[in-house]
């Protein structure tokens, strides 16, 4: 038998259900390892270009920080790391 796991992707919830699922089962889907690195944006876009693919340009700012005014325009706002709530003030 097979487990899929349908989880959130924050606060780690994903990754510790599949840690769960693999330590009784086998897992349908991909390894807790994977889970752990997709979940982190800038972990992913770096795993990807030292693998010599082509990623979107990123910038890391602290949590509730403004933009700078030059910062160029269009752009998307988000946490890099699922693994935790980004949204709420720190």
């Amino acid at each position: 038998d097979w487990t899929l796991v349908i989880a959130p992707e924050f606060g780690g919830l994903l990754a510790e259900r599949c840690r769960w699922a693999a330590s009784v089962g086998r897992l349908l889907g991909p390894g807790v390892e994977l889970v752990e690195l997709a979940s982190d944006k800038e972990r992913t876009a770096e795993h990807l270009a030292v693998a010599g693919l082509r990623v979107a340009w990123g910038a890391l700012f602290e949590v509730n920080a403004s933009l700078p005014q030059d910062f160029p325009h269009p752009a998307v706002l988000q946490p890099r790391d699922c693994r935790r709530n980004c949204w709420e003030k720190a």
